[in-house]
């Protein structure tokens, strides 16, 4: 007569065990319980070796970042001395490469613009963007004169070197880094309005 059909199993290691007893009835119990411990190790070992890779590009991304924020802070300086004239309006001043940006609304969008959508700092206006979201982020000042940066886009970017994920949030202070895709951007506070804004909430 056939032999019944085997069980189902949930691990699919045990059911290829059992699949090879019924191949070969000759296979003693002990020889199939060893298979199957030799699977589920092989099993294991390969999860370990994925975690390993992931844990390694996410090493090199971060050596990557931390590499090019020393690179900016050794270039801040020229920066920094011009960012001492603001106007009365300036809340702050983002600086991407050559560009200065002038933050005198609330809000501040970052993004890749187009002729019906434009945003206030274009990320493409002087290089490919093509990783960048139209909409990929907004710096905005609170009603706590705090500032805030908020990830719209689809994309991660990284703030102070570290990420910042999709439709999350996170406060920023004077001389913030901002990374997107491949542009840096320095954000820089004009200081003395934002001490009379906050002494004007006490």
């Amino acid at each position: 007569p056939a032999p019944a059909p085997a069980p189902a199993f949930p691990s699919a290691v045990v059911a290829a065990a059992f699949a090879s007893h019924a191949r070969r009835p000759d296979v003693l119990f002990s020889d199939m319980e060893a298979a199957v411990v030799r699977g589920m190790r092989t099993k294991s070992a390969d999860a370990g070796s994925m975690d390993t890779v992931l844990a390694r590009e996410l090493q090199r991304r971060d050596r990557h970042s931390k590499r090019k924020i020393r690179l900016l802070e050794t270039q801040l300086q020229p920066w920094f001395a011009a960012a001492e004239k603001f106007t009365e309006r300036t809340l702050a001043v983002v600086y991407c490469g050559p560009r200065r940006y002038e933050m005198q609304a609330q809000r501040l969008l970052i993004g890749r613009g187009t002729p019906t959508a434009p945003v206030d700092i274009d990320l493409a206006a002087d290089a490919p963007a093509l990783r960048v979201s139209r909409r990929q982020c907004e710096i905005c000042l609170t009603h706590t004169a705090d500032f805030y940066v908020t990830n719209l886009g689809m994309s991660t970017i990284f703030v102070n070197a570290r990420p910042l994920l999709p439709n999350t949030r996170q406060k920023i202070e004077h001389n913030t880094v901002l990374a997107i895709d491949t542009f840096s951007l320095v954000f820089v506070v004009n200081l003395d309005l934002l001490a009379n804004l906050r002494r004007d909430l006490q």
